[in-house]
């Protein structure tokens, strides 16, 4: 590379920027990989697992972060989110968010 007038690092930053933004990594396609991956363990219907984390998920995750590269995610964009819930005073929701969310974006490798 560097034989070709190519600075390594500027090219691995250039790299490593291109895959934050692909839309393949944001929030959103990232959860609906993750969907489907619960749906082969998980039974939906109203009351289920599969049915809380959808509800979640599409009442108040996705419409703050759905747009975002995955890998700009952190844990203050999470505890945030988590607040946000809480100050709905929907307690039970921000408990199981949380772990939810924490499975979710444990994908984005």
């Amino acid at each position: 590379m560097v034989a070709q007038g190519i600075n390594p690092y500027e090219y691995r930053k250039q790299l490593r920027l291109a895959v934050r933004f692909a839309t393949e990594h944001t929030v959103e396609a990232v959860f609906n990989q993750w969907v489907e991956f619960r749906r082969l363990s998980l039974k939906e219907g109203r009351q289920s697992t599969l049915s809380q984390i959808l509800r979640i998920f599409n009442k108040d995750v996705l419409p703050v972060l759905s747009g975002r590269s995955i890998h700009d995610i952190n844990r203050h964009d999470l505890l945030d989110l988590l607040s946000r819930i809480e100050q709905r005073k929907v307690l039970t929701t921000a408990g199981n968010a949380e772990p939810d969310s924490i499975n979710c974006f444990a994908m984005r490798g």
